[in-house]
Order: structure tokens, then C-alpha cells, then sequence
């Protein structure tokens, strides 16, 4: 199984539609990690808290909740994690997060304190880059169709098809302005390749698509089958 998700990271909506079109090319279905009001539709919608530098973290939650209230998902902005936040997430009636990484390894996911289901993030597209010998090839990925992979991309990423850290750092100042944003665009081989070749790979394989809230509730359901069936 694979999961393709976002962090849209306060991204203007033209780049999230930019996104949103490739998508929707290849009918995938995928959990977007918002920190702003979006219009996306037909795909689940998790927060993406920021909770760098402001300890209220309640107060945060509650801002960003108002905006979805119906998320049962959550990514802290950066992979923040801690046991008071995981608290916080069983009050708010969120359950499952998924702010902890392990590059280019299947993700197994786990539950932890207060029955948080922890899922992880096998790849992310910011982490790829900095890297100065990648390929933007998925063969250097590893896939296994058994195993589960989920995917983080940014759509400013795959609006600029980012190459590398300079190349996002220098584009960076003009993520609101969108004439010299697109100027800012590469045509060498970046992150919207690498997304494509990944959606042409799933569709030739056949492979199974899951939004992480269908990954939880079979998670969950498969853990309360085992319980009644040793019970």
C-alpha cells in the first residue's frame, strides 16, 4: 500500500490546485495537512499545527480545529512531537498523527500514549533533496509493492519541481508572488518528476491508494478482530 500525502505549509491556492490537478490525473486520493483555509475537495483534510516558539499549544489546536473540525488526523508543523501533545490530540478527538519520520523505510505504524496511532513517514520530499546524490529516480526509493510507503510532498515543491535546498531557498521569498514564483520554475529533473514517475509506477502496479484515516480505521479494526478472536 502506499499513501500519498501534504503539508501545504501556508501555499498559495494556485499551487495547491497545480498539485491537486496531477492528482487528480490519476485519480488518487490523498490526505492534505492544512494550516490555512483551503477549498480542496474529494481528499481528506488533517491540521498541520505550528508549534514552534509558542508553548500555548492548546490554544493553537483549538484555532486550527475551528477551521477542521472534522480532522482525525494531525502532522505537526517541523515533526514536533511530545507526550503532552499526544494528550492534547486525545482531548481534541484526533487519532492518529503523523510527525515521525523514517527516510526511505517502510512505515509501520504503532500506537502509542493516550491510543494515538502513530503513523510514520517514509519519505519527504525536503529531507530528498538536501540530499546532493539523489536522482529523483524511484528505483533508489526501494519500493515493495507488500509493503507500506507514505509519501510527504509539499505542493510549492511540485509547483517549482525543486531540484535541491539552494534552489528552493532562492525561490523562497517570491512563494506569494505568483509572476516571479513561476519564473522560479525548474526544468531540470526535481520532486514533480519524481512525484509523476511515482503515480505512473502505482498505476501500472496496480497498487492500492489509502488516505491515512483508511490506514488507521483498518489498523484499528484489525487490532479489535485479534482481541475478540482471543478473547
Amino acid at each position: 500500500m502506499i499513501a500519498i500525502t501534504s503539508d501545504i505549509d501556508w501555499a498559495s491556492d494556485y499551487v495547491i490546485d497545480y498539485f491537486l490537478d496531477i492528482l487528480d490525473k490519476y485519480s488518487i486520493k490523498s490526505t492534505f495537512f492544512c494550516t490555512h483555509k483551503v477549498s480542496i475537495k474529494k481528499h481528506e483534510l488533517g491540521i498541520h499545527p505550528n508549534f514552534s516558539g509558542n508553548e500555548d499549544h492548546e490554544k493553537i489546536l483549538k484555532n486550527i480545529l475551528k477551521l477542521f473540525p472534522k480532522a482525525k488526523g494531525v502532522r505537526s508543523h517541523r515533526l514536533i512531537n511530545s507526550s503532552p501533545l499526544y494528550s492534547l490530540y486525545k482531548k481534541f478527538n484526533l487519532v492518529y498523527d503523523s510527525s515521525y519520520m523514517i527516510p526511505l523505510t517502510p512505515s509501520k505504524p504503532f500506537m502509542k500514549y493516550p491510543g494515538i496511532l502513530e503513523i510514520p513517514i517514509s519519505f519527504e520530499d525536503d529531507l530528498y533533496f538536501s540530499n546532493p546524490s539523489k536522482t529523483f529516480k524511484i528505483n533508489e526509493l526501494h519500493l515493495n509493492p507488500k509493503k507500506l510507503f507514505i509519501f510527504n510532498f509539499h505542493p510549492i515543491h511540485i509547483y517549482l519541481n525543486t531540484n535541491s535546498m539552494q534552489h528552493y531557498q532562492k525561490s523562497k521569498m517570491y512563494s506569494h508572488n505568483s509572476d516571479k514564483l513561476k519564473l522560479c520554475r525548474s526544468n531540470k529533473r526535481g520532486t514533480r518528476d519524481l512525484l509523476i514517475e511515482l503515480l505512473e509506477y502505482i498505476s501500472k502496479k496496480d497498487i492500492e491508494i489509502l488516505t491515512l484515516k483508511q490506514i488507521n480505521n483498518k489498523i484499528r479494526m484489525g487490532k479489535k478482530n485479534e482481541t475478540t478472536r482471543y478473547s
